[in-house]
């Protein structure tokens, strides 16, 4: 955003006139002395891709010192930096965080003006009657669709079951205005495809979910989501990285936290899932004769095993399931669970 010197100069020159005003900036005389009160009544705005945008000013001069500054539009891109042409210690600042100009200097933000920095501003300026502040000016500032949550240097890895098997992938971004178009395209080293309509819906939240369906087995790649409002499309896609499902791991940490004379419960930690939903088993069985006792399927990796035959040494096995296959079984150990004569000793 450049502010050229047409504001700060309509500022500085109010400040001169003794015939307080308020309304758009206009040229004025005082009767019986040289000085002018001149301004053009328009701000100039820089926009990133060197284009210039107007809008309206309005100054007011009470005693001491004041001025209003007010945009007159919805709102402005987000822009490639400030430069204030400031004068009589004119201050600009965004709620409580300011930066001061001194007299006859320019200073200049070469950063691009982010969305944080929208919300209340206010020009505050003093000269030797006191210190003036206006009004706070609320700034909007537009900014093409971002990713919601960027990657931190890797895509976010989605899991493919299989050739034909929907691949559910979501989608959020933030932007202004907030109503945004999706698209979705799936690249890898062969092909590039855009996702077609039946293959995109729209959350009741704004975002979008893709439903992708691999066609072949190595079809692996990436999904982008695309994102566009009126400000423009984003510079940087969400980056989704396509990568095959497999069986899960078994559950590791298994520890017994509650023993009775003819019961067991038995907690464990889950392993990675293979990128599906996963369940559990677990079965429990006498360690001389390998004769199973208990069997138990959970959501959780936590097992409750009732009705065991008393002063018996137990062995038991636990393993996670997913739609692709079973884990490797994990065996935590021997347990032996007393009787009552063991429990009387």
């Amino acid at each position: 955003m450049l502010v050229d010197t047409g504001c700060s100069r309509s500022i500085a020159h109010v400040s001169c006139c003794k015939a307080w005003k308020k309304g758009i900036v206009s040229m004025t005389t005082v009767s019986g002395e040289e000085w002018q009160c001149e301004g053009t009544g328009i701000v100039r705005l820089q926009l990133s891709g060197g284009a210039f945008t107007t809008v309206r000013v309005s100054v007011t001069a009470v005693k001491p010192l004041g001025f209003e500054f007010i945009l007159g539009m919805d709102g402005i891109k987000a822009l490639d930096g400030v430069t204030v042409d400031a004068r009589n210690g004119v201050r600009f600042g965004v709620e409580k965080s300011e930066f001061c100009a001194a007299a006859n200097t320019v200073v200049a933000v070469d950063e691009r003006l982010p969305d944080y920095q929208a919300g209340p501003y206010t020009c505050s300026a003093s000269n030797v009657e006191g210190d003036a502040r206006s009004a706070p000016l609320n700034l909007t500032v537009n900014y093409a669709p971002v990713c919601e949550n960027p990657p931190s240097g890797e895509p976010l890895k989605v899991y493919a079951a299989g050739v034909g098997r929907a691949v559910n992938t979501s989608c959020r971004v933030l932007a202004s205005p907030p109503s945004v178009r999706f698209s979705w395209v799936f690249n890898n080293s062969v092909s590039s495809e855009r996702l077609s309509g039946d293959q995109v819906f729209t959350m009741a939240d704004g975002g979008s979910v893709a439903q992708f369906r691999p066609k072949m087995n190595q079809e692996l790649g990436t999904l982008q989501c695309w994102a566009e409002n009126t400000v423009g499309r984003m510079t940087v896609p969400c980056i989704f990285q396509v990568v095959p499902a497999g069986r899960p791991e078994a559950p590791t940490s298994c520890s017994v936290v509650n023993k009775t004379y003819d019961s067991l419960v038995v907690t464990c930690a889950a392993s990675f899932d293979g990128g599906l939903r996963q369940n559990f088993s677990a079965r429990v069985f006498e360690s001389v004769t390998g004769m199973g006792q208990v069997n138990v399927t959970s959501h959780l990796p936590h097992f409750t095993f009732d009705g065991l035959t008393p002063g018996l040494d137990y062995l038991i096995e636990v393993m996670a399931h997913n739609e692709l296959g079973a884990s490797k079984p994990r065996h935590p150990g021997s347990l032996h669970v007393q009787d009552g004569r063991e429990q009387n000793e």
